[in-house]
């Protein structure tokens, strides 16, 4: 799942610094080019797929990274402290610190091989265009699969901005709901006593 989030990110980075005249020279000159071309044309859309996939790339990597060393570093912990299994107070606070480490170890290899090497390597143009039109197919092909995920991120957006487009904010919404009745004002536990 780290590489994975190294390559998407690298080709976002490459392509990010490209400015708009080499994007016309590479669509001119090359055969590929038409993929980069296709790929930019809804610049909006590339950029949503990409925050789509990053999420679900750290959520994954998150949620495994935890599940494969949160019994094993527990375990760890409670030997080197000589704490039981019976001491259930000592086993609570060392599982929410092996969380904690893991949390944090998480973040840094996420920081560091998700998001800064992939910026540092595409900054200045290091990368060659020919790995942003060798890679460009790939990655749009993979884009593809968040397609569904997007396009429900999109209309999601899209109507929470016709809302407020509109006049509506979350406090006038609530606020236009006025109660029917004494009931409709009191809490959930005050109305299991009404």
């Amino acid at each position: 799942v780290l590489l994975l989030m190294f390559f998407f990110n690298l080709c976002e980075n490459a392509i990010v610094e490209l400015n708009d005249s080499k994007i016309k020279r590479l669509t001119e000159e090359h055969r590929r080019g038409k993929q980069l071309k296709k790929l930019l044309e809804k610049p909006n859309r590339l950029v949503m797929r990409n925050l789509i996939s990053r999420a679900i790339m750290i959520i994954i990597f998150s949620v495994v990274s935890t599940v494969y060393f949160f019994k094993p570093l527990k375990n760890l912990f409670a030997g080197l402290c000589g704490v039981g299994s019976d001491n259930q107070a000592a086993n609570l606070g060392l599982g929410f610190f092996s969380l904690l480490l893991i949390i944090c170890v998480s973040a840094i290899f996420i920081t560091v091989f998700g998001m800064n090497l992939p910026k540092r390597l595409c900054s200045g143009g290091k990368l060659s265009e020919g790995f942003i039109l060798n890679t460009c197919g790939i990655y749009r092909i993979f884009l593809n699969f968040f397609l569904p995920l997007e396009a429900i991120a999109s209309g999601i957006t899209t109507a929470l901005l016709k809302l407020s487009i509109i006049g509506l904010s979350w406090t006038s919404l609530e606020d236009s709901l006025e109660p029917a009745s004494p009931e409709a004002t009191a809490s959930p536990l005050e109305m299991t006593f009404l």
